[in-house]
């Protein structure tokens, strides 16, 4: 109840508070942070959830490629999708794996299926839908100012990328905007640029980093520094960076990867998509996309390419088999082997 409280009056005191006049699109520099952070994509295990947020992705990527285009997609949609109430609502019979906390899931589905709801509920469809993407997103809470003066209670999100805390308040961002303009103050801002409009609840917020590390499976997270290797042809390739592994799927460093086996490739920054001639295949991959075009035909991926410290890593198996290789796994030496398919020729009497 105060909490609900809390997020009501922020939503009536918060707009006097901001400046008259804004620029309509995110500082140009959150396009170099977000698009640096290492991802390592979660699942909430609830099954009606994340096939929403999969959907949303999905329509998303139809018209960007990058982390921050994905962001602010999910961003906007709650601003111009979620209507602000402060009404109760039940709770669903969710499903978890344990990776985001249930609070969070139950306010997620509110927002995300009901299309209204309070700070925390915006803050926690934020959450879920950028922990999809791959990043490490958090509920904090604390104080917001007031137009009255002082400060009133509030939840929000913030994503850690290379050590940094960034604010993403779509609740307060909608506020503003009031079905208008969006004017991105509360898009990805550092905590020291936003102390004059925040107090945070620093022992609540630290047991809130706490919940979410302790419970996030081991298999979705990333490990660079794992022993594992690829041989092609019994010899193995040199790799500028080691092998990840995401949900049991090994990622390695695109260069190595396609001119080991002989391809030519090229790099699309812009739409972040790497392109390879091997013979008479042309095959397409898109950094964070779980589809994939061989020649003219669009196949699925298990996981998709991602960008991790400024390198490009595509899955191992996949960019093999296209390429028309085999593909083994040797689970005692945790190596790749991928060899040259052997044709036998009959011989003609």
């Amino acid at each position: 109840m105060k909490k609900t409280l809390a997020c009501l009056l922020t939503f009536i005191f918060v707009f006097a508070c901001v400046p008259a006049i804004q620029a309509a699109t995110p500082a140009a520099n959150a396009i170099d942070i977000l698009n640096s952070a290492p991802l390592a994509p979660q699942k909430t295990g609830d099954p009606a959830i994340d096939a929403k947020v999969e959907a949303l992705l999905t329509e998303f990527r139809k018209s960007t490629t990058d982390t921050y285009g994905l962001v602010k997609a999910c961003y906007d949609y709650l601003i111009n999708n979620v209507s602000y109430s402060t009404r109760g609502h039940s709770v669903p019979n969710l499903q978890t794996n344990g990776s985001i906390p249930r609070n969070v899931l139950v306010d997620a589905h509110q927002t995300l299926f009901d299309h209204v709801g309070s700070c925390n509920d915006y803050a926690a469809a934020f959450i879920v839908m950028t922990r999809a993407i791959g990043l490490e997103s958090y509920d904090f809470s604390g104080q917001t100012r007031a137009a009255k003066g002082g400060f009133i209670g509030h939840v929000w999100a913030e994503i850690r990328i290379n050590g940094v805390f960034y604010i993403f308040d779509a609740q307060v961002e909608d506020n503003v905007a009031k079905g208008g303009e969006i004017r991105y103050m509360y898009f990805c801002k550092t905590e020291s640029e936003m102390r004059d409009r925040y107090r945070w609840n620093t022992s609540r917020n630290a047991r809130v980093m706490a919940t979410y590390q302790n419970a996030v499976p081991v298999a979705q997270v990333p490990t660079p520094q794992i022993p594992l290797r690829v041989m092609y042809n019994g010899i193995e390739i040199e790799l500028e960076q080691p092998p990840l592994v995401v949900n049991e799927r090994a990622l390695v460093p695109m260069n190595a990867i396609f001119t080991a086996l002989g391809a030519e490739i090229s790099w699309d920054g812009t739409t972040k998509t790497v392109s390879s001639e091997y013979g008479d295949t042309h095959i397409q991959l898109q950094v964070n996309s779980t589809s994939a075009v061989i020649d003219s035909e669009i196949v699925p991926l298990d996981i998709a390419p991602q960008v991790v410290d400024s390198r490009t890593f595509v899955p191992a198996r996949f960019v093999a088999e296209a390429l028309d290789k085999d593909v083994a796994w040797d689970a005692h030496t945790k190596t790749i082997l991928i060899t040259d398919k052997v044709v036998i020729v009959k011989a003609v009497d």
